[in-house]
């Protein structure tokens, strides 16, 4: 064999024993996060936590028709649309800034609804009205 080939042979072997001692001494299990420890404490407040998804009507003002006075309404996907005449909120940052009424017409999530107190522009959350069933 050339020398050149020799070479060539230690360096790979060098390589490959380096790669292999890193996984012995323990440096490459730092990859992997360890889970934290849960204490007596805590594992008491983790039962007694309860999540319940919200049931109410959501949706979002997708257009708004000033002179009509009336609003397209699209609502979140799996969501049964809402009888006609039935009253929505309309929230804009937290605030309720009007009220809507449902009509006949819809399509599909969209639906349409008459302001009747307040304003609406694109963009603001609907919501079910309150004390509304």
């Amino acid at each position: 064999m050339n020398p050149t080939r020799w070479l060539v042979l230690v360096l790979v072997s060098v390589l490959c024993l380096t790669g292999c001692s890193i996984f012995r001494s323990g440096k490459g299990k730092d990859r992997v996060p360890k889970p934290a420890k849960t204490t007596a404490a805590s594992a008491k407040s983790n039962q007694q936590v309860l999540v319940t998804p919200a049931t109410g009507l959501s949706g979002r003002v997708a257009s708004v028709n000033l002179t009509g006075q009336f609003v397209v309404v699209t609502l979140q996907a799996g969501q049964t649309p809402p009888a006609p005449e039935q009253k929505l909120s309309v929230y804009r940052g937290g605030l309720k800034v009007g009220e809507l009424k449902v009509s006949r017409e819809q399509m599909g999530l969209n639906l349409v609804a008459d302001i009747v107190a307040g304003e609406a522009k694109a963009g603001d959350e609907v919501r079910m009205a309150e004390g509304a069933n």
